[in-house]
């Protein structure tokens, strides 16, 4: 409800201030990316034109995908991806999978990874053409899985009623979105550097990655999707950057909320945890020895049994509150599967974003613009 009524208050100052912005600068676009020369027709030549594309400034899939573990990629792995394609969605083949994943990102989202992240490759900011979306999905499946005349014909095939309109994307799960105004890119600038945003947030050389790293966002994302993260940045909550909740085994010491920026020696049995955490307008990292924590995790639910209470602090793993809850919980040195059964559910705090609900607060609508426009120019070419 407060978000709700943090965006009924901006877009009413929206409208008593910004009539004049419509006319000023131009506004902010994405314009579709210009096509490549042809791409060759052998599953060897799409298989090199994929890669080449995968890996270019101009598809951006580098922005949030990664072709290895990486625990701060925004979306997931796709090394060996070609032999996890065909067992990923059941009904589905592997060239259905891969083509409705590109067209469609919403359909199937990977578990651990949030909804309305990606955008269909074919649309803006990205807006590849439907052949290099076939040879960035033939590159694909040729990690882990056999890519060939057959496999490429069952793209074909599954791209078809993508090229020919027939099927759209499923759009984002949204209400309303706000209008959006014209911004100025320099005054942005000096907003991010002003702002508490460059104390978590990274673009280019400046600022930290105690957030995501911002540096290409206008490639990848729109400024729809800016400035909903902006006004209410727990809509979508990127991999790796939830809020983690440190409980102490000592009775009246504070808890400690903040980024987890490293487990050490590793995720599955960590002895201690570097956490970067905002103080007021400053970022501070802290180690934590998890042999002083009760519990630690990014999600807290109370639990009855037995007529006791209990309040549980883990990762979230899946489920809510009406079908019942599976938190990985940390336990003597390692994370241990508990489900949770909607009855004995008492109260659950969803994971969020250690942004600040609030922090549109801090600037007048004009400035928000002027910030979403700098993010907006944000390609990672300068």
């Amino acid at each position: 409800m407060r978000n709700a009524g943090n965006l009924l208050v901006f877009i009413v100052a929206v409208a008593a201030s910004f009539v004049y912005i419509c006319n000023a600068i131009p506004q902010i676009q994405s314009e579709p990316a210009v096509e490549i020369s042809a791409v060759g027709g052998s599953p060897e030549e799409l298989v090199a034109a994929g890669k080449t594309m995968f890996l270019s400034d101009r598809a951006q899939c580098l922005t949030c995908h990664s072709l290895g573990e990486d625990p701060k990629a925004r979306c997931p792995n796709q090394e060996g991806l070609g032999a996890r394609a065909p067992q990923r969605k059941p009904g589905m083949g592997a060239a259905e999978y891969l083509v409705e994943s590109v067209y469609n990102p919403n359909a199937y989202v990977v578990p651990g990874y949030p909804r309305n992240q990606m955008r269909p490759v074919n649309k803006p900011p990205i807006g590849l053409s439907h052949d290099e979306i076939l040879a960035v999905i033939t590159f694909l499946n040729s990690l882990g899985g056999r890519t060939d005349a057959a496999f490429v014909e069952q793209v074909r095939k599954a791209q078809d009623p993508w090229r020919r309109g027939v099927l759209q994307p499923e759009e984002a799960e949204e209400e309303f979105r706000p209008p959006i105004f014209s911004g100025d890119t320099n005054r942005g600038r000096e907003i991010f550097r002003r702002q508490p945003c460059i104390q978590c947030h990274r673009v280019g050389l400046e600022g930290r990655e105690i957030g995501p790293e911002l540096t290409k966002i206008g490639a990848s994302q729109t400024p729809d999707y800016i400035l909903e993260s902006i006004l209410n940045p727990n809509a979508v909550i990127v991999r790796g950057y939830k809020q983690t909740i440190i409980l102490w085994k000592q009775a009246g010491r504070p808890s400690v909320r903040g980024v987890a920026m490293a487990w050490l020696p590793d995720k599955d049995h960590p002895r201690a945890l570097r956490l970067g955490v905002l103080e007021g307008e400053q970022t501070e990292e802290i180690e934590i020895d998890l042999t002083q924590a009760a519990c630690v995790g990014d999600t807290i639910v109370g639990v009855k049994t037995d007529g006791e209470f209990q309040s549980l602090c883990g990762d979230y793993v899946s489920g809510d509150e009406k079908t019942g809850l599976t938190l990985a919980i940390f336990q003597e040195g390692r994370w241990v599967e508990r489900k949770i059964s909607p009855q004995a559910i008492d109260f659950f705090n969803a994971p969020t974003s250690p942004m600040p609900a609030d922090f549109a607060n801090l600037m007048t609508p004009r400035e928000i613009y002027d910030l979403v426009a700098f993010l907006g120019a944000q390609k990672g070419t300068s």
